[in-house]
């Protein structure tokens, strides 16, 4: 786990989320997805994701499945932090950097 990230589970003081960014192949934007997990493997569903583009300061929001999976589509090339918030759980959040497709 990152050290960047912070717990989400209110019973583990370590990173537990899994932020996975995979550019797509469209042609006006990549995207950045992942799943919220907690230490043991265990998704976390309706979680509040937040991607904040650090450059502009716009956020676009999404909220996680019953898979603890989300996805923000046609996100344009910058700096961002992915954030994840749930009501009794701690916030965690992860830096990445979205590249134009190639």
């Amino acid at each position: 786990m990152s050290a960047r990230a912070i717990s989400i589970t209110r019973w583990v003081m370590l990173a537990a989320l899994f932020c996975i960014w995979l550019p797509c192949h469209a042609q006006i934007g990549s995207s950045v997805q992942g799943t919220v997990t907690d230490p043991t493997g265990a998704v976390v569903t309706k979680v509040a994701v937040t991607l904040h583009n650090t450059g502009t300061g716009v956020d676009l929001k999404e909220t996680t499945n019953m898979s603890g999976f989300y996805r923000f589509q046609s996100v344009a090339p910058g700096e961002y932090t992915v954030i994840a918030q749930q009501a009794g759980f701690k916030t965690a959040s992860i830096s990445v950097t979205v590249t134009p497709d190639e």
